[in-house]
């Protein structure tokens, strides 16, 4: 009997001297604050009178073993990993072929002293092939990275006006963009036929 206590001991304190040194990256609300959390269906009209509804499940957050390499990490000593908090959600067209993804994230960086910086990837489909893409990062303040990316503090697509929009602007190759904010989410899109859908509510 006491053989077997001292084994149980012996393996509990191997287990403790196993366990993994890690820390937790999550991003800052800032960034968060873009993923739309919209609880009815939106509806967006169109400059040839379409309208289309749009309908979101929620958010979904997961944490994964990032594969950095972070090795020595100053103050916070020698680490096996960095786990990131990740942030997902569909904003799907309802009988019609849009939807809009997010995603937010974060990556180490020891030189900075929240230690990461975060990411946020919207991207715009029509029939499952992605039209454009959004890219931000945010450090100490958000910048749009992406080439295409544009700002205007107000913008009107159509009848009304939305203020601090991102949008993807237009070029020869990509005829389609799409328009969002931090207050509003998705508030509209063109499509690859032309039409500018902007939100009625």
């Amino acid at each position: 009997m006491r053989n077997t206590l001292s084994l149980i001991a012996l393996l509990l304190a191997l287990q403790a001297c196993n366990k993994d040194s890690y820390f937790t990256l999550t991003p800052t609300q800032d960034i968060v604050q873009f993923i739309p959390n919209n609880k009815t269906t939106k509806h967006y009209r169109s400059n040839t009178a379409d309208t289309l509804a749009f309908t979101q499940s929620g958010i979904d957050t997961s944490y994964i073993r990032s594969s950095q390499d972070v090795g020595s990490t100053g103050s916070v000593g020698t680490l096996d990993y960095v786990e990131v908090q990740e942030h997902h959600a569909t904003l799907r067209g309802v009988g019609n072929p849009y939807k809009v993804t997010y995603r937010v994230y974060s990556q180490y960086d020891s030189s900075f002293g929240s230690r990461s910086k975060d990411f946020l990837d919207i991207t715009f489909f029509e029939n499952n092939v992605v039209q454009g893409k959004l890219s931000f990062l945010y450090t100490d303040s958000l910048r749009c990275v992406s080439k295409r990316c544009a700002f205007e503090p107000t913008l009107k697509l159509q009848e009304k006006t939305f203020s601090n929009v991102y949008f993807l602007k237009r070029d020869s190759i990509s005829r389609s963009s799409f328009y969002i904010n931090t207050l509003k989410g998705l508030v509209g899109f063109r499509t690859t036929d032309n039409k500018i859908f902007e939100l009625i509510d």
